[in-house]
């Protein structure tokens, strides 16, 4: 993690050396779960005949194992990243969890209630900006668009279906 470039940590420094460490120790010593590249393998294994493991017959007989064989000629899930997911246990979200702190220390500094101005959107092609002009355009504040922030980050992570 860099430790920035202030002489002294700051606030925001804090909080993300403070709060990444709860998930980290729940993730390594709490929630021990199977990464879903081992259940992935394991079934994968049970289907050819190479090994037996406890597995549910609703996974083992689900229409989505069998289209993914029938396309990769594999039983193993395909995901988005070649990595896979994090090598560390299941649970807790790191980078959730530092959203919030951060978001967190944004609404300590800025008037949550605070109006936003004129809001734009990105025009359809994403090239430029255009008024944002949906029924709440006046209803939009600093404290609702932070909490989306810290939203899209916890969620985010779902996208790359390694979670």
């Amino acid at each position: 993690m860099q430790n920035g470039f202030e002489p002294e940590p700051d606030e925001r420094d804090f909080a993300t050396r403070r709060y990444i460490q709860t998930p980290r120790d729940l993730a390594h010593y709490v929630h021990r779960r199977l990464r879903p590249e081992e259940f992935g393998g394991r079934v994968h294994l049970q289907l050819r005949g190479q090994r037996e493991y406890t597995i549910d017959s609703g996974v083992l007989d689900s229409v989505a194992v069998k289209r993914v064989f029938e396309k990769y000629g594999s039983y193993l899930l395909p995901q988005a990243f070649p990595e896979g997911s994090p090598t560390h246990p299941a649970y807790g979200a790191g980078h959730a969890t530092v959203a919030g702190a951060c978001v967190t220390i944004l609404k300590a500094w800025f008037d949550e209630s605070h109006v936003l101005p004129d809001p734009v959107v990105p025009t359809t092609d994403g090239t430029a900006l255009e008024p944002y002009t949906d029924p709440d355009v006046g209803q939009l504040t600093v404290g609702g668009e932070l909490n989306k922030v810290a939203a899209n980050v916890a969620i985010g992570r779902n996208m790359g279906g390694v979670h």
